[in-house]
Order: C-alpha cells, then sequence, then structure tokens
C-alpha cells in the first residue's frame, strides 16, 4: 500500500512537473531546427537535452570542439597485439580562453600527478576523466544555471524528493538488519509467536525500499528546467532529431562543411559513430585537419581512421563509470520529465 501511495505521488510530481509554467509568451518551438538553435557549446547542448545531466558522452563533444579550435590533435598509433585500434590525444599549444568545462577537460586528460603531459593514449580516457567526472559534470551544471535556464524552486522540489527516497532506503536497510539480527537472538522455542511481527517488519521494509527507489527515480526525472530552459532544450532537442535524419538519408546535409561543424553535437547527442559511418558510406572523404591517420596520404584511409575513432571513443566514454551512458543521445529528452 505504502509502495502504491509513493507511486501515486510520484507520477502526481512529474505530472506537475509537465505543467508547471514560470515564463510566459514564449514562441512556438521549432520542431526540426537545421542550424544549432543557440551559440552553446556542444557539451552544454548536449547535456541540455539530457535535462541538465551531464554524461560520459557530452566529454566528447567537447573534445572535438576543442580538436576543431586547435587546441588538441588526435593520432593513430600503430596496433599492437591486444589492440589494433590505438589512439592518442595530443595537447597543441593554444592560448585563447577557454570555458570552464573546457578546461577541466584538458586539466584531467593532460595532467600526471599534477605535472602536465602532452600526450595520452584514448585507451586510458575514461579512467583518467573519471577522477574529474564530478567536477566536469558540476561545471556543465553550473554553467546551464549561469545561463538562467534552471528553476530555483524546481530543483529544490527535486532535492527535497530525492532525500525522501534516500530516506526511505536508509528506513528499508535498517528494518533488514534489525530483523536479522532479532531473528538471530531470538530462540527457535519463541519464533513460532513472533511470525506475524517479522513478516510486518519484512513487509515495511520491502515497502520503504521500493518507495524509496520511486521517489530517487522520480527526483532524478523531475525537470529542474525552467520553462525558457525547456523551450530551449527542446529546439537542440530537435536539432537532434535532425541530425538523426541526416543519418537516415532522411534529411540532405544543406551545407559543405555540415560533416565537421556539427561533428561535435553528433559526438554530444550519442551520435558521432553513426555520424560519421554515414557520410562514409555517402563516399565522404574529407578527414578533419585535427586528425592524423597512420596512412594520411590515402583519403578513404585516412578517413577510415576518424569513423574508427569515432566508434572507439564512444565506446571508452561509454564504459566511464558513473558519467557513462549516452546521456543525450536519444535526443527529445531535453525536457527531462517536464
Amino acid at each position: 500500500m505504502g509502495s502504491f501511495i509513493a507511486l501515486m505521488i510520484a507520477l502526481m510530481l512529474l505530472q506537475r512537473s509537465k505543467s508547471d509554467q514560470d515564463d510566459t509568451r514564449l514562441p512556438p518551438t521549432d520542431a526540426k531546427p537545421v542550424n544549432p538553435p543557440t551559440d552553446y557549446k556542444p557539451a552544454v547542448a548536449a547535456a541540455l537535452v539530457a535535462g541538465n545531466t551531464p554524461s560520459m558522452t557530452h566529454t566528447l563533444a567537447t573534445l572535438i570542439d576543442l580538436a576543431q579550435k586547435g587546441a588538441v590533435s588526435i593520432e593513430q598509433l600503430p596496433g599492437k597485439w591486444y589492440s589494433s585500434h590505438r589512439f592518442e590525444l595530443v595537447r597543441l599549444p593554444y592560448s585563447s580562453l577557454l570555458d570552464k568545462h573546457e578546461q577541466v577537460l584538458m586539466d584531467a586528460l593532460f595532467s600526471k600527478r599534477g605535472q602536465p603531459v602532452e600526450r595520452i593514449e584514448l585507451s586510458q580516457y575514461s579512467r583518467v576523466l573519471g577522477k574529474s567526472w564530478s567536477t566536469f559534470s558540476k561545471t556543465i551544471q553550473a554553467e546551464i544555471t549561469a545561463l538562467g535556464l534552471i528553476n530555483p524552486e524546481r530543483k529544490k522540489t527535486q532535492s527535497r524528493v530525492m532525500i525522501i527516497g534516500g530516506v526511505l532506503i536508509l528506513i528499508g536497510i535498517l528494518f533488514v538488519i534489525t530483523l536479522a539480527i532479532a531473528m538471530n537472538s531470538i530462540s527457535s522455542d519463541l519464533s513460532l509467536n513472533i511470525n506475524q511481527a517479522t513478516g510486518a517488519l519484512l513487509g515495511v521494509s520491502i515497502s520503504a525500499w521500493i518507495a524509496g527507489f520511486i521517489y530517487v527515480i522520480a527526483g532524478a526525472l523531475y525537470s529542474t528546467l525552467s520553462s525558457r530552459g525547456r523551450w530551449i532544450a527542446d529546439q537542440w532537442s530537435g536539432f537532434s532529431k535532425y541530425l538523426k535524419d541526416i543519418i537516415a538519408q532522411r534529411e540532405q546535409a544543406l551545407r559543405p562543411d555540415t560533416f565537421t561543424q556539427f561533428l561535435p553535437f553528433a559526438a554530444g547527442f550519442g551520435l558521432g559513430s553513426q555520424w560519421a559511418k554515414s557520410f562514409q558510406k555517402r563516399g565522404f572523404t574529407d578527414t578533419p585537419a585535427w586528425c592524423h591517420a597512420l596512412n594520411a596520404l590515402d583519403a578513404e584511409s585516412s578517413y577510415g581512421a576518424l569513423v574508427t575513432f569515432m566508434t572507439s571513443s564512444n565506446s571508452e566514454a561509454s564504459s566511464g563509470g558513473a558519467g557513462g551512458g549516452g546521456g543525450g543521445a536519444s535526443g527529445g529528452g531535453g525536457s527531462g520529465a517536464g
């Protein structure tokens, strides 16, 4: 019964998340814009689509964007017995000011024991970045907040729901521990007389666990974005759908530089590998200057190395611990529950 009540409350909370409006007179959302709807950095846009929930996949958007700016290059390495696909990230001289999340990424990748390094193998990406993941994630969220896209009241509501969920889960654990201790200390002669009490305690424990997880899930799905934030996130979600349609060849690339210019965003939406492979199928062989293949004189081989890098980097990021997963890969998640 308690779990059912918790479920109903969670559903009501998520429904309220959809209906709350804190801004008015917002123009209609372009269902599928063919250009980035705002000048947000790729990782910020991707995290916004994911409902202000950064993931390791979003770091790839930043990495590729930095490569296109000239701060990083990608070099293919000769294969070895344990890996035929090896790449190295190389830090380049770059004097322009970086955004905070970009600087966090660069510091995380190109330092070892507090000392700067110039190169790092892609195979170390998730392990090295995992140590700074929390800082990167919080920096992205802070930048989204600074853009005025977060509703403070929604944020407080989400925090309360998550706290309630955590407390209920803790109560469930404490009841199980208490029950285990009690059962261990009760003599077999008395055990028949407490079956009902044991069942009641176990029922409370299970209900608390289930209710707690329902609240935690509801809190994670509850959108903290303001109405303006959700409106902008919906536009970015539409842009991600446009990229998917290009991949599926339901849309044609409208610009000669479409592949390169939209690659960081595709990577942020979890589409980087598909984006590269889609253009490869069309006979596209213009490899970005920042990607250095072993056989650089062969255009097809060089572009093939880029495709391999995109596939390997996505796999590496997706295995990256707490920040792993596609995050905003699905598109359309910009409003979270709201």
